[in-house]
């Protein structure tokens, strides 16, 4: 069976707007679903398994989080990730991107500015955009740690203070 993406997206909605009315995360079952649209499909049979299978989609690809799981399909502390708020607010990834294009521009400019051997500007230019296109935040946060506290003493012109 197919996933049905109205019912992964009314999900994903149902947690953000029970989340953003201040309970913050819930516990849940499939009947909380059950009016979403997508959730009784005239194929599926069962609406429960249906739900279930979506949640569990979600959670697999890192767009809800659940605390704790009470029986397969009773669950404690459903929270919208950052990935999901993405998922709902495809423009939250632009702004993701922009500022991350505008982070990467700085640390370029500070990078020509503190380093001085070609050859070591290229390397760590590499290594910052490896962690950019790896979509690693830990990654790119050590890289950024890493350059500043090796080159941190010299401040390229026009760096911020």
């Amino acid at each position: 069976m197919e996933l049905d993406l109205k019912l992964l997206e009314g999900i994903l909605r149902r947690v953000a707007e029970v989340e953003d009315s201040g309970v913050g995360a819930h516990s849940a079952t499939p009947g909380m679903f059950s009016d979403v649209d997508g959730a009784a499909a005239a194929d599926s049979g069962d609406t429960s398994a249906r739900v279930t299978r979506h949640v569990k989609y979600l959670e697999d690809q890192g767009y809800i989080s659940i605390a704790k799981r009470q029986f397969s399909d009773h669950w404690s502390g459903l929270r919208v990730t950052s990935k999901g708020r993405r998922f709902l607010q495809p423009q939250l990834a632009q702004f993701d991107r922009d500022f991350l294009s505008k982070l990467v521009a700085f640390m370029d400019h500070y990078i020509e500015g503190s380093v001085q051997d070609y050859s070591a500007k290229a390397a760590w230019r590499l290594r910052l955009r490896e962690a950019v296109a790896q979509e690693d935040a830990e990654a790119f946060a050590n890289t950024i740690a890493l350059i500043v506290t090796k080159f941190g003493a010299a401040r390229p012109a026009g760096a911020m203070r």
